[in-house]
């Protein structure tokens, strides 16, 4: 199955589009700013499925152009490093496990985020952080041990569940809204 990498030029999101079968084509919206986007699956001599599209119906904008006219195709870059974002405050995470919370004195989360929202637990969420095979992030999120919820892109998450975070996903904690960043 091939899949590609896409980002949406509306957000600048980064989704993993896979081809059903062997259609040309996908026309996909952004879970994440409703933009439309339009995938091709063409195979290239040079490069398989690896190139980023974006646009609006009718509308392809390629991540470059050889001088023959042949689309040169854009590799991912492999993530080094995954952070959370709030506001004009930035969050590292580190490999292996990150209990993400409330900053407080009580708070045994190791990713303290600073705000007063009483509805964000001090221990409100545990991201797992690995490298996979090729260099890039993993970065697994789920519900901590409490008694709010999270959200992942407008998704909740329920006891049990583990989703993949894409590089800007939103993560919503109590009333505080965090950006997942991978550079």
């Amino acid at each position: 199955m091939i899949k590609k990498l896409v980002k949406c030029d509306s957000c600048g999101v980064t989704l993993e589009v896979p081809q059903r079968k062997e259609e040309p084509y996908r026309d996909i919206h952004c879970p994440n700013c409703n933009h439309q986007l339009h995938v091709e699956f063409k195979e290239t001599v040079r490069q398989i499925a690896e190139t980023i599209y974006g646009g609006q119906p009718g509308r392809v904008s390629r991540a470059g152009s050889h001088a023959d006219g042949e689309t040169v195709l854009a590799a991912p870059k492999a993530a080094i490093s995954g952070k959370l974002k709030v506001g004009l405050q930035q969050y590292p995470l580190r490999m292996g496990n990150n209990v993400v919370g409330r900053k407080a004195a009580s708070s045994q989360a190791n990713v303290q985020i600073v705000t007063d929202d009483k509805y964000m637990s001090r221990q409100h969420s545990l991201i797992k952080v690995s490298k996979v095979a090729d260099g890039s992030l993993k970065a697994l999120i789920s519900n901590y041990q409490n008694k709010h919820t999270t959200y992942v892109n407008g998704m909740e998450l329920l006891a049990g569940d583990e989703v993949q975070l894409l590089n800007g996903a939103l993560i919503k904690m109590g009333i505080t809204t965090i950006k997942y960043i991978e550079e």
